[in-house]
């Protein structure tokens, strides 16, 4: 298959496992340590979304017209950096280049299956829970490719691990993973998890009972953290990147109003993209409605990490990559 590499360093962020494997905090991770000294544009597919084409996210967007990851992103960071959709990235970059010229780092998200293009640096993504060398390809398992096509990324990083990961167990499941990507760098990162924070944009310190409501790939790690942090009464989980409906969001309001106390609903911040346009409704059912943002953070070497994003970025822009 022809694949094209461009001039732009070009960073990419995926996975071999079908389902979520924390993505959206990792590319929110390089933007926070990326964007202070380049001009950078996220470039996703936009799943979800029932546009088609290349797409530049703009204030008036949707989750249906870009997809939540992306709305997500763009409602967090702009106008720090640009945020773009395309399912064709190898044209969908020119158009970012024609249309920001600005631009000087581009960050794939989702795109190690996407051979059209070469990333300078690849950075693969594996769970903790779920790792990519226990697992079998799609049907037999959720592998999207074969195990050994690990050993194509650059460095691989173990997400949602637990904080009580050791240094003698993370050495072993480094040496399960390089018997795919033999040499290559393992990091082994964990979620920070943030305050809880309402659909009105207010911070809120105490809540009541909670009612999760989750439309993501694996919602088990979050409902481990509300279970160990607050009074999880109940659950509500939708298929990931769900196109919520007013019966849905009624669904969730009537079943929070039947509790004899009152009962606040906690989402993820990535289903609080989806549920945003039913703000009216939700602010006039008297139900509070919730999200907790997450951030990536790395148990061990995250200095070592950083620089190796860093130096392989520079060593592309003085063509010595």
């Amino acid at each position: 298959m022809k694949s094209m590499k461009f001039d732009v360093p070009v960073v990419s962020v995926g996975n071999i496992i079908a389902g979520g494997s924390g993505k959206t905090p990792m590319v929110e991770y390089l933007i926070n340590l990326l964007s202070r000294e380049h001009h950078v544009c996220t470039l996703s597919r936009g799943y979800g979304r029932r546009t088609r084409g290349f797409r530049l996210v703009n204030e008036n967007d949707s989750a249906l017209t870009v997809g939540d990851e992306p709305l997500q992103i763009f409602q967090k960071f702009q106008p720090k950096i640009q945020v773009a959709v395309g399912e064709e990235r190898v044209t969908a970059v020119p158009e970012i280049l024609f249309y920001k010229p600005e631009t000087n780092l581009i960050i794939l998200d989702d795109a190690f299956q996407h051979r059209y293009v070469t990333p300078h640096f690849s950075i693969l993504l594996t769970e903790y829970s779920r790792p990519f060398y226990t697992d079998f390809v799609l049907p037999s398992g959720l592998l999207r490719e074969a195990r050994k096509g690990a050993k194509r990324a650059d460095l691989i990083v173990v997400t949602k691990c637990p904080d009580t990961l050791e240094k003698k167990e993370a050495k072993a499941i480094a040496g399960k993973v390089h018997k795919y990507a033999k040499g290559k760098n393992v990091f082994f990162s964990g979620i920070e998890y943030g305050d809880l924070i309402s659909f009105s944009g207010k911070e809120i310190r105490k809540t009541n009972q909670l009612i999760l409501v989750s439309g993501i790939g694996n919602p088990q790690p979050f409902q481990a953290y509300l279970n160990k942090n607050f009074e999880l009464i109940d659950s509500i989980r939708f298929p990931d990147h769900y196109k919520f409906r007013e019966s849905d969001v009624q669904k969730i309001i009537d079943m929070a109003r039947s509790f004899k106390n009152k009962i606040s609903v906690v989402t993820t911040e990535k289903d609080f993209v989806r549920l945003k346009p039913f703000q009216k409704m939700i602010s006039e059912s008297g139900i509070d409605f919730c999200y907790i943002p997450i951030e990536c953070d790395f148990l061990f070497e995250k200095n070592k990490f950083d620089k190796m994003v860093s130096d392989a970025i520079i060593a592309v822009k003085r063509k010595d990559y």
